[in-house]
C-alpha cells in the first residue's frame, strides 16, 4: 500500500520533468478525456507543454515523499497546478498495487 510520509515545496534548481504530467500525457489518459477544463487549467496546461512538461529552474515545485507498494521510499517531483489538475479530474491510477 503506498503510504505518504512528506510534502515540501523547493525552489528548483534544475529543469525536472513533472511526474503528475506523465499521467496526462501517457497511454491511458488523454487530454482531451479529461473533460470541461476551465480556462485557467488549459492555461496552465498549455504553459506546461510549451515547457515540455517540466518544471523549469527557479519555479516552486512539490516534492512528495512516500512508500510504494513494495515499501521502498520514493520522491516524486510534480508542478503544483498540474497535480491539482490531476487530482480534480481523477487522473490518478491508485489501483495499480
Amino acid at each position: 500500500m503506498n503510504q505518504h510520509i512528506r510534502t515540501t515545496y523547493p525552489k528548483s534548481r534544475k529543469e525536472y520533468f513533472c511526474e503528475s504530467s506523465e499521467w496526462l500525457i501517457n497511454d491511458h489518459h488523454y487530454l482531451s478525456d479529461i473533460g470541461d477544463l476551465t480556462f485557467a487549467e488549459k492555461r496552465v496546461l498549455a504553459k506546461a507543454r510549451m515547457n515540455k512538461w517540466k518544471i523549469q529552474k527557479g519555479e516552486k515545485y512539490m516534492r512528495i515523499t512516500g512508500t510504494n507498494c513494495d515499501g521502498k521510499i520514493y520522491d516524486s517531483k510534480v508542478i503544483p497546478e498540474i497535480d491539482a489538475i490531476c487530482r480534480k479530474y481523477d487522473v490518478y491510477d491508485y489501483d495499480y498495487c
